[in-house]
């Protein structure tokens, strides 16, 4: 597998199928908004897609659907992740971590 990410062959079949992925996970989510765990597999979708903002968006509504999460504290670092990659690319844009913790007490 990871051989096949060394060819730009394998990094686009990689894209094209997180792609699908990501239009199952909606397809999911738009006959119930309220699955959660498609948010978050949206979300990690959308990460590996270096979509970044919008992975944030998805994990941040997995987090108030379960508050109570056991991946609760894995998501909240991809999240300060994503903050990092966000702060470095555009400078001073505000920590998603803090907003989600703000939204999720």
């Amino acid at each position: 597998m990871v051989r096949l990410l060394e060819t730009e062959e394998g990094r686009e079949n990689l894209r094209t199928h997180l792609g699908e992925a990501c239009k199952a996970y909606r397809r999911a989510l738009g006959l119930d908004e309220e699955l959660a765990e498609a948010h978050r597999g949206l979300g990690y979708a959308l990460l590996q897609l270096e979509r970044h903002e919008d992975a944030a968006q998805a994990f941040m509504v997995y987090l108030q659907a379960r508050s109570e999460a056991r991946d609760r504290t894995t998501i909240l670092k991809e999240l300060q992740a994503i903050a990092g990659v966000l702060r470095s690319k555009e400078g001073g844009r505000e920590d998603v971590v803090s907003k989600a913790e703000r939204e999720n007490p």
